[in-house]
């Protein structure tokens, strides 16, 4: 069975009017030191996904991400540690393309991912010595296919090694259709909503896009306070420890959790987690 991947896609709101507050300023460079935080703080957390965050355009960022149970608390991350940017958040559900390895036991292997997805393997020596090759040589005439699930099990720690080098603007498949046609659909005027998914499934599509119409209800009336408290009180545990590292009084940050009605949002998270995990699940057997 194919391996799905989702491919998150997400474009500021409003990029042509700068930097919010600070218009002057260079809105590129600020949303590329954003990414990197998020980035760093992902791999601390031991959040993985098989690309890092990656700016195009200008006014994009996308990943891509294998553990589908992750969608929901990568999609905040990336909101949070891009304030104070607004974002719209397209996620699509699908296949990436690739061409499999002879061997997959040869830890040296390089990794290629463009449109056809390629992982190469040359011998050991060689693949020392030529570790500044191209991870993305789009040179190659290679037959398209797409990334199956025991595959995907012998790659991971191939793609996890050259995690650093991989960047989703280089690939193709049509995870990356559908989180395309979930910006536009945003961009189209969806105006109480800032996430929207894409699927072949419409009946998966239907019902997880109610669960994010209904927590970005919620969501999008956070002031940049309530965003901080409730993000440092779930990335470090208790009140007490979000409340020094924002300089704030404990009972300051559980109010403005409980004004965020954050036990609510997260309850939605961890359920929306579980659906995605139960849909890879699904698919994995089929």
């Amino acid at each position: 069975m194919e391996k799905q991947f989702a491919v998150i896609t997400a474009d500021i709101v409003g990029s042509r009017k700068g930097i919010p507050g600070n218009p002057d300023d260079n809105s590129k460079s600020l949303l590329d030191r954003n990414i990197s935080i998020v980035n760093e703080r992902l791999l601390e957390l031991g959040i993985r996904t098989i690309t890092p965050f990656h700016s195009s355009r200008g006014d994009e960022v996308q990943c891509v991400c294998g553990k589908l149970g992750n969608i929901p608390v990568l999609t905040r991350y990336l909101r949070y540690y891009c304030l104070p940017f607004k974002l719209r958040v397209g996620i699509g559900l699908g296949e990436i393309d690739y061409f499999s390895l002879d061997s997959l036991n040869d830890m040296e292997a390089e990794v290629a991912i463009t449109s056809n997805v390629s992982l190469m393997q040359d011998n050991k020596a060689e693949a020392h010595d030529k570790e500044k090759i191209n991870l993305f040589d789009k040179s190659r005439d290679i037959p398209e296919k797409h990334i199956q699930y025991n595959d995907y099990n012998e790659i991971r720690p191939l793609l996890e090694k050259n995690y650093t080098k991989l960047n989703s603007w280089d690939m193709n498949g049509n995870a990356f259709y559908y989180a395309r046609r979930a910006i536009d659909n945003l961009k189209q005027g969806r105006e109480h909503s800032r996430t929207c998914i894409h699927m072949k499934d419409n009946n998966w599509t239907i019902a997880i896009q109610t669960i994010f119409d209904l927590m970005d209800a919620i969501t999008i009336e956070w002031s940049e306070s309530k965003w901080k408290s409730v993000q440092m009180y779930d990335e470090h545990g208790t009140y007490e420890k979000a409340a020094r590292i924002l300089d704030l009084t404990k009972q300051a940050v559980q109010g403005n959790c409980e004004r965020a009605r954050w036990t609510v949002v997260k309850a939605a998270e961890n359920n929306l987690s579980k659906i995605f995990e139960l849909m890879d699940m699904i698919s994995a057997k089929y």
